[in-house]
């Protein structure tokens, strides 16, 4: 039967290319749409979406375990979430980071000083807030029983790999320490989760990911 492929490295050539151009000619512009014209619903667009992808992962998994299962084609779904999940989460940081640049910069200097001291606005996001399709805490339930008592370098690793499977989108060290506790020094998990392809062999992230999953 074969084994699923999930690093989209090691489909053949023709069908990366095509899961490439799908989402740079269909997923990517229908984000930036919804950004540009509905600005205020692209945080939650862009986690529908992630939701959408998960689920699909999930599908694929379950699949592949069938007789007589078409590992090529099964592999080839995955891996389009997979990478569409990670293109989402790339223009979420590129499209929201350079908005607040764009605010920050347009407000006149004279107008700041003279703005009354601004009221509590909205609530300080959680680690909570980041999960995905986890209306029951069942999936940060699992991360915590994987998590306990881990530090460093592990922890990023753990949430490295739920990223990876659609789980979270990526909290701050901060969200991380508040909802786990002492994980070490945070400028260390920065850099753990900032340059995860020198840090990590794909091996060590698969191996979280079957913890998580199994």
């Amino acid at each position: 039967m074969g084994k699923m492929i999930t690093d989209i490295g090691l489909l053949p050539k023709e069908r990366q290319e095509a899961i490439r151009r799908d989402i740079e000619n269909r997923i990517l512009p229908q984000a930036r749409n919804v950004f540009e014209n509905t600005q205020e619903k692209f945080p939650e667009y862009i986690k529908s979406e992630i939701g959408k992808a998960v689920q699909s992962m999930n599908k694929m998994i379950n699949e592949s375990q069938r007789e007589g299962a078409i590992m090529l084609n099964i592999s080839e779904v995955y891996v389009f979430n997979k990478e569409r999940i990670r293109a989402l989460k790339a223009l979420e940081e590129e499209l929201l980071g350079r908005n607040a640049m764009d605010l920050q910069q347009d407000r006149p200097k004279q107008q700041q000083k003279n703005q009354p001291a601004r009221s509590k606005g909205r609530p300080k996001e959680t680690l909570k807030d980041r999960m995905i399709n986890d209306a029951d805490g069942s999936k940060l339930q699992k991360i915590h029983k994987v998590m306990d008592g881990k530090k460093g370098k592990d922890v990023a690793l753990i949430i490295l790999a739920c990223m990876q499977i659609g789980w979270m989108l990526k909290p701050t060290s901060t969200q991380v320490k508040e909802e786990f506790g002492d994980i070490g020094a945070l400028q260390g998990f920065n850099d753990y989760i900032n340059n995860s392809e020198e840090k990590f062999a794909k091996c060590e992230i698969e191996g979280v990911i079957n913890s998580l999953l199994n």
